[in-house]
């Protein structure tokens, strides 16, 4: 019962979104069980979902219900964006829309999440993906299953019914400027469920070459992950953010201004 609930308040909101007929196809494809790849349509944007996946949810929090519409506000003229977790690819879409001028550089290392995120984000030229997770080091890396569904993919071991979804790319920050020649970050966007610890502990790498940073913080998936956000952090100004996010401004290089809403 509280499944046919949940879609059915899915379908609400997607209906909202200006979903039409769309959301109409996908509550069909969502009652029937099974996962399959759907075009919808939220907000005036094309995107494709999974039915039976946390896709649509995502989808709605970014395009319709404003996830990330702070950002136009605190850095609305960013040049460079990257963005680390980039799930199916409606946070870059959103983040593209607050910052129409920037360059985003979207990562995903799940294979299969990579594979929607490409298709969603092709009509975008702002927008380039990288199948790759964000870390402090290059390497590769295994990527476990929590049971917690797609978007909960993570780096991080934990207990033993955690599955192996097999190896990914990793890449660090420094690696990442230098590849795409880029000398600052306007905003560090960090969803990448405990791995963010990781790369938040080497900041040294990376600090004086950040202007914001947006995370999500996991610390029911790594012990620590809010710890090395406030250290990494220090000094730099608490901005505030809708929604489970923190963000903080790095007052010694802002790369951009902030716009006037």
């Amino acid at each position: 019962m509280m499944q046919i609930f949940h879609i059915l308040r899915q379908f609400r909101d997607h209906w909202a979104a200006g979903g039409g007929a769309s959301a109409v196809r996908l509550l069909m494809h969502q009652l029937a069980g099974g996962k399959r790849l759907i075009p919808v349509r939220l907000r005036h944007i094309d995107v494709r979902v999974r039915s039976g996946t946390p896709d649509l949810n995502v989808a709605l929090d970014c395009l319709h219900f404003g996830e990330f519409s702070d950002i136009s506000r605190l850095a609305g003229s960013a040049e460079v964006i990257v963005d680390a977790g980039g799930y199916i690819g409606t946070s870059a879409i959103a983040l593209a829309q607050a910052c129409p001028e920037a360059r985003i550089i979207v990562l995903e290392p799940s294979a299969d999440n990579y594979a929607v995120l490409c298709q969603n984000v092709a009509r975008w030229p702002t927008i380039t993906p990288v199948n790759a997770a964000l870390s402090d080091r290059d390497g590769r890396a295994v990527l476990y299953d929590r049971g917690s569904g797609e978007w909960g993919f993570t780096m991080v071991a934990g207990p033993s019914q955690n599955n192996s979804l097999g190896e990914i790319d990793m890449i660090s920050l420094p690696t990442l400027m230098h590849r795409f020649s880029i000398t600052g970050i306007d905003v560090l966007k960090l969803d990448i469920e405990g791995g963010e610890k990781a790369v938040l502990e080497a900041a040294d790498q990376w600090r004086d070459h950040v202007g914001l940073i947006v995370a999500e913080l996991h610390d029911r998936v790594v012990a620590g992950c809010s710890e090395a956000f406030q250290q990494a952090t220090e000094g730099w100004d608490v901005i505030a953010f809708r929604g489970e996010k923190q963000a903080r401004q790095n007052p010694h290089h802002r790369i951009t201004e902030p716009k006037d809403h």
